[in-house]
């Protein structure tokens, strides 16, 4: 007896096998069989946006990681300070995003800004100075009722909004205003800056067709940076020009797979069964589960059917399984057919051919 199930929350699609011995006998599992019955490569563009600030000029970028062209793009680029300082036809645009490249598809010229917009950029300033002085003895004084003011969320950043609330909630939970972790938020917000008035996040609204005429809506938040290689931080803006302030990078952490071996298929060649050697013993009467992750370095549909190898000469076969496959383009991509996993405590670890585990130097399956 085999049941079979999908796991589809990772992006190459892992299927999870489960074998119960009827028999009185162990059986051997000594070899899976792969057949591609059908694969069709998939065209969905999938767009990712970012900016980065030239000498007065937002630069706006697409880079289409899909495998297939973005068609009559419309987009529109959208944030409450930028809406008043721009019209929607001059933050509006047009344009084909080509797959695998990461082109400019807009430009926000500091000089588009009418005498009226730099008018409103000195109101916001005025009204950032004006908080930005009541801010230190409301902390000073344990006063949180300032989290109220009207001009908040407008003047201040999301940082030092941040700043505010953990000192608050911190003192609400009991801390000392003298801790020295509460007089550290208290000197951040002694010390910002007053000359530029805060940007928040762009988001971009729009959609495309795929070479097949299909519509795909678009709406995402924009970050500074390439896609691939971006930075936190916080746009500014002042009568005078924009400017970006970079934080430091986030930390990261490896969560590790759950994966027992890997099949790598070519969309281009649905090419006669393929055979990967294993060695699984299942005692009489007991199951046995495994995982296969089932890759390919391109974004495809895919047709496949499993063959189990036992000993006895039996074969089980699977019933035609449709995959969805995703792998971004210009993406490394780091999976090698037949690749194994070994059980170290409660996770997988990758096993290469002399059978060395994570504690001999781990070699990372996906790259994201």
């Amino acid at each position: 007896m085999i049941e079979i199930n999908k796991i589809d929350d990772i992006p190459f699609p892992a299927i999870d096998f489960k074998f119960i011995n009827r028999g009185n006998c162990a059986a051997f599992l000594w070899r899976v069989g792969l057949e591609v019955l059908d694969a069709k490569i998939d065209p969905t563009p999938d767009l990712k946006f970012s900016y980065k600030i030239l000498p007065e000029t937002i630069l706006f970028t697409a880079e289409n990681e899909g495998w297939g062209n973005a068609l009559s793009t419309q987009l529109t680029f959208s944030e409450e300070l930028i809406d008043h300082l721009f019209s929607i036809e001059q933050r509006s645009c047009k344009c084909d995003i080509t797959t695998g490249v990461d082109q400019e598809i807009h430009r926000l010229p500091f000089s588009a800004i009418t005498n009226d917009g730099i008018t409103y950029i000195h109101t916001i300033i005025k009204k950032r100075k004006k908080l930005i002085k009541e801010l230190p003895k409301a902390m000073q004084e344990g006063n949180s009722t300032i989290l109220n003011h009207p001009d908040l969320n407008r003047v201040l950043c999301d940082h030092e909004r941040w700043h505010l609330n953990e000192f608050f909630d911190d003192l609400k939970q009991g801390k000392n205003i003298d801790d020295p972790r509460q007089q550290w938020h208290i000197a951040y917000i002694t010390d910002i800056d007053d000359e530029y008035a805060p940007v928040a996040n762009i988001q971009v609204n729009g959609g495309c067709k795929d070479e097949s005429n299909v519509s795909q809506s678009i709406n995402q938040e924009i970050i500074f940076g390439t896609y691939n290689y971006g930075g936190r931080g916080q746009l500014w803006i002042s009568p005078k020009e924009f400017n970006f302030e970079r934080y430091s990078p986030p930390l990261l952490c490896y969560m590790g797979p759950t994966i027992l071996a890997v099949m790598l298929i070519d969309p281009h060649n649905t090419s006669p069964e393929r055979f990967y050697p294993m060695s699984i013993s299942i005692p009489a009467g007991e199951p046995e589960r495994f995982l296969l992750f089932i890759a390919s370095p391109i974004s495809c549909h895919v047709q496949i059917r499993c063959n189990f190898y036992l000993d006895g000469g039996q074969v089980i076969n699977s019933e035609p399984m449709d995959l969805s496959i995703w792998q971004p383009r210009n993406k490394e991509f780091h999976v090698t057919d037949g690749l194994q996993f070994i059980k170290s405590g409660d996770k997988w670890v990758l096993a290469d051919e002399k059978g060395f585990s994570q504690k001999d130097g781990f070699r990372e399956l996906y790259d994201y």
